[in-house]
């Protein structure tokens, strides 16, 4: 989360934040008389550079979650998976990528943590589409679409995820070449962005 933080800066979020590990020591992304983009340049090479522990906590979170008596190992490997979408954008390893967010799908939805299974649902639908799995990323989409409509309030955090659902159903149709599809989308979600106040959102959809 915080390698993600420091490449990424803020933005959404759906996991809770993890506290510090009593007894560990973190790792420092951000020196003394750095610059923003020296900071950020060091937490993108450490995501690539520790990929295969990352991928192996995942897949460890979700066995001991499914075949525990508590939710603490589903929400974890979900959590895992959601900063790992800054790696994915700038290093795609697809296979292991997928995995991932095929994992954090299964865990968010067995864990019953809503919001985050939507997260997963996005995240996962990309790196399907740009294997050419069109159907497949449609299927996550409309379902992350559908738990939006049925299940999400009114509080800024879900109407700013349901316009970051829009927004990957007006990517997903671009990247089909379905033009007029993918601009309603993008209308959609700007115009919620518009009424949560969020002008990066809507400068970002138009």
């Amino acid at each position: 989360q915080r390698a993600d933080l420091t490449a990424a800066g803020p933005r959404l979020r759906t996991a809770a934040e993890a506290p510090p590990v009593s007894g560990t020591r973190d790792v420092l992304f951000e020196q003394h008389g750095d610059a923003r983009g020296e900071a950020a340049a060091r937490a993108y090479h450490w995501l690539e550079a520790e990929r295969h522990a990352l991928f192996g906590c995942v897949r460890l979170a979700h066995t001991v979650g499914t075949a525990g008596d508590t939710d603490w190992g589903l929400l974890e490997a979900a959590a895992l998976c959601e900063p790992l979408w800054t790696h994915f954008l700038n290093h795609p390893h697809y296979g292991d990528h997928i995995d991932a967010f095929r994992r954090g799908v299964a865990a968010a939805q067995q864990a019953g943590d809503l919001p985050l299974l939507v997260r997963m649902r996005c995240q996962l639908a990309r790196p399907l589409w740009e294997q050419g799995e069109f159907e497949e990323a449609e299927r996550q989409l409309n379902q992350a679409w559908s738990t939006v409509q049925g299940a999400f309030g009114t509080s800024p955090k879900e109407r700013k995820l349901a316009a970051s659902t829009r927004e990957f159903l007006g990517m997903l149709g671009s990247a089909r070449g379905n033009w007029a599809d993918a601009a309603r989308e993008f209308e959609a979600s700007g115009a919620v962005h518009q009424e949560i106040d969020n002008a990066y959102g809507v400068t970002l959809q138009r």
